[in-house]
């Protein structure tokens, strides 16, 4: 286990010890001496255990213990778990479940927090505004709606081109309208779209894949939808064992999937370019080639290559 002490009232020589938070601790010891933004900064990145009473009210702290003998024994305790027990753990902690319940959205900590409230509002607000959301492609922008919206996302009429038409007969002022913006091209076609929007009272939700938004839609308020990669290494742990439950539940599995350590280090360190179906593409990969446990070495080689975990490639892409 990798620990990063930033205080001075535990002793953690017998852990492996980092110095950095680029070197992806397991878990990070604070004390009343860290100054609370530091303290604030890390526990949104990393799992953290504090000693003494948390300044100004932390939420993002996972641990608070009075003393170092008791942080002392949790530690040891924590030591003695499974790369997939913190996972578990973690993630029962922070969203107030039980292993294998599954929350039905990953409300992350920090910026995406506080884009799943505020999009909560402003789409069940009974002044129906218009907003719009942007980010790369797989980054969860659908999820997201899903998640918020409901029953509503799957009644809400999707414009995906510039040749759908209306097809909802009378006025229906309560109607959510998605635009999937990148499909349709040229700005006199959205303009024309957002005026029968606006003329039949609807609201409207542009979603735009990429970091470019049309000048025609400059003056709706936009969120930007972050990366797999653009998120914290806490917020990677929590992706990843909320995707391992929804497989474990589709699979059926009577057996828990366990994980390699050297393989929560590759998933902090390859980049995810297609963000989060990626990562839940190479989980169904990894796992139908080794179905009880997610290793390094059943991983795609593009994956190992990319972060110099292996110069082979494993035998299922061997063809001599």
């Amino acid at each position: 286990m990798r620990i990063l002490n930033l205080s001075g009232r535990v002793d953690t020589t017998g852990y492996t010890p980092v110095y950095t938070i680029t070197s992806f601790p397991d878990i990070v010891v604070v004390d009343e001496s860290v100054p609370a933004e530091n303290i604030r900064e890390i526990s949104e990145g990393f799992p953290t255990v504090m000693i003494g009473t948390p300044k100004e009210g932390i939420r993002t702290l996972d641990y608070t213990f009075g003393t170092p003998e008791e942080t002392n024994a949790f530690l040891r305790e924590w030591a003695k778990k499974t790369p997939r027990e913190r996972l578990i753990e973690l993630y029962d902690r922070t969203f107030g479940v039980g292993y294998p319940e599954r929350v039905e959205y990953v409300a992350y900590y920090g910026y995406g927090r506080y884009l799943y409230n505020i999009l909560t509002v402003l789409l069940n607000s009974p002044l129906r505004p218009w907003v719009g959301i942007y980010g790369p492609g797989g980054s969860g922008k659908s999820k997201l709606l899903k998640s918020i919206l409901k029953e509503r996302y799957r009644d809400a009429f999707h414009i995906t081109g510039p040749s759908m038409g209306f097809k909802v007969k009378g006025e229906e002022p309560d109607r959510d309208v998605v635009i999937n913006v990148s499909q349709i091209q040229g700005e006199t076609d959205l303009r024309s779209l957002m005026m029968e929007i606006h003329r039949r009272r609807y609201q409207a939700i542009f979603v735009v894949e990429g970091n470019e938004i049309p000048e025609v839609l400059s003056t709706v308020p936009f969120f930007y939808v972050p990366a797999l990669s653009e998120r914290s290494p806490k917020e990677r742990m929590l992706v990843f064992e909320h995707m391992l439950r929804g497989i474990e539940r589709e699979k059926g599995c009577a057996k828990r999937v366990e994980v390699d350590e050297g393989f929560l280090d590759t998933l902090y360190a390859y980049p995810w370019p297609n963000s989060f179906s990626e990562l839940d593409n190479v989980l169904r990969f990894t796992l139908s080639v080794s179905p009880c446990t997610l290793r390094v070495s059943d991983l795609p080689y593009h994956i190992k290559a990319r972060v110099g975990r292996g110069d082979e490639p494993p035998g299922w892409e061997s063809y001599s």
